[in-house]
């Protein structure tokens, strides 16, 4: 689903934005809330909310750093004083994750934990996202935790294709792993050779990404996991510098996103060794965002906009743009072009490629261009040469010899690709090719 966001008001307290949706055919407002420190303040701040929203028709959502609670729960040591945040006709959007979301970090009874960021919406916004809720995340080394609003919250998550990270190539234990799946033993012929060795390769990489190595994301939410309940339990010192420790090795594991989020951005330009997650991460979302599919627009001109009826509807017309006709066709074919290779240029077009020439071919390749169906970029290639360049060598050097290639070599990805913004039929899309590296090669 796209989202637009345009600011229409700001000032020290609040930023009032409309918000611009694929699902929701009018804009609403949402509020992001700084809440005045202190209470004096913030009866006028609540008094200035409650005229923002009345000039607003239509549902609405207001979440942020609120500098209140509203009962007694929502804080743990110190005093409770508790004050009225918003009208009765106001709803209090639930939440996942720690209970408190701000810290004054201090040591046994001096420690104060509170829940000062909040969501709150009207009825009409909360009946048009059923399934929207608040998660508090794990802070590393701020005294609040962020929070993140979900329109979807799904407590399930598809399971996703392997994908060789750039980020693996770091640790010397990958050769190893790479080494010990490509003593694989196969028979057959050398394509199928290098398609069976990738496949042991690419399972066992999984085994040791899981084990040994683990998957970067899942680690940084076990370190987030395991801060969220320091966060909630007793502030003795010990439990402070366990926090403090796992906040270093939560630092470490992100920088290891850096890498990871390169190789998904595809900015081929940046050097590798220039370290900007969050630019990495926002061109991805960018390029995700201006390649996604929400809506086609069918011939009668209704719409459609759920994955399987748009997967039905490139089918089809996939189907209908490459099915063949009954056309007469001439006996005589060979006649209808004049030679212009000359038999030099022909048995050098013909002729096996050098070892030297076949790897000469894979280091010019770009390192992080999107792989093919098997998954493997041509950094894979690239960094593990020493082991697996001379299966790849044999492979290519076998389809010039025998003229055939093995047909799992020649699977391809079909990505569709937006020719101008807007794009919402079939005819507005073009298609990229996505070979395996050995296709590419050959």
């Amino acid at each position: 689903m796209g989202v637009d966001l345009d600011v229409v008001f700001s000032d020290g307290n609040v930023i009032a934005a409309l918000i611009y949706s694929d699902l929701v055919r009018s804009p609403w407002p949402l509020f992001c809330i700084y809440g005045p420190p202190r209470r004096a303040k913030r009866k006028r701040f609540w008094v200035k909310l409650e005229e923002m929203v009345k000039d607003f028709s239509g549902p609405w959502a207001a979440f942020g750093d609120f500098n209140s609670i509203k009962e007694s729960g929502e804080k743990k040591g110190g005093s409770n004083v508790s004050e009225k945040l918003y009208e009765q006709h106001w709803s209090y959007l639930g939440f996942s994750g720690p209970a408190f979301t701000w810290t004054n970090r201090r040591e046994g009874l001096a420690n104060i934990k509170e829940r000062l960021d909040q969501c709150l919406c009207d009825y009409v916004w909360q009946k048009m996202f059923p399934k929207a809720g608040i998660r508090h995340l794990s802070n590393s080394n701020s005294d609040h935790n962020p929070i993140l609003m979900d329109t979807y919250m799904e407590d399930t998550t598809p399971d996703r294709p392997f994908r060789f990270e750039a980020m693996w190539t770091k640790e010397e234990s990958s050769k190893e792993v790479v080494e010990d799946a490509w003593l694989t033993s196969v028979e057959g012929s050398q394509g199928y050779r290098l398609a069976r060795k990738l496949d042991a390769t690419r399972r066992e990489l999984k085994r040791w990404n899981k084990k040994c190595f683990g998957n970067s994301r899942e680690r940084i939410k076990e370190l987030e996991a395991k801060i969220a309940q320091l966060q909630v339990s007793n502030p003795a010192r010990e439990n402070l510098e366990l926090k403090a420790s796992l906040n270093l090795e939560l630092d470490d594991w992100l920088e290891r996103e850096d890498l990871k989020w390169k190789q998904k951005s595809r900015e081929l330009w940046t050097k590798v060794g220039d370290r900007n997650t969050r630019f990495f991460h926002l061109s991805t979302l960018v390029r995700r965002r201006r390649k996604r599919i929400n809506e086609i627009k069918l011939e009668d001109g209704s719409w459609i906009n759920t994955r399987e009826e748009i997967q039905h509807c490139f089918n089809e017309n996939f189907k209908s743009l490459y099915q063949s006709e009954c056309n007469d066709v001439l006996e005589d074919l060979e006649n209808l072009i004049e030679p212009c290779i000359s038999e030099e240029e022909n048995e050098e077009l013909c002729r096996v490629p050098s070892r030297e020439e076949i790897r000469k071919v894979v280091f010019k390749m770009k390192s992080l261009k999107a792989p093919g169906p098997d998954n493997f970029p041509t950094l894979f290639y690239k960094h593990y040469w020493e082991t697996v360049g001379n299966q790849i060598i044999l492979a290519t050097q076998s389809f010039f010899r025998s003229g055939r290639i093995l047909s799992e070599l020649n699977e391809t990805f079909i990505a569709l690709i937006p020719k101008k913004n807007g794009s919402c039929n079939f005819n507005q899309f073009c298609l990229i090719n996505l070979w395996n590296v050995c296709y590419k090669v050959i």
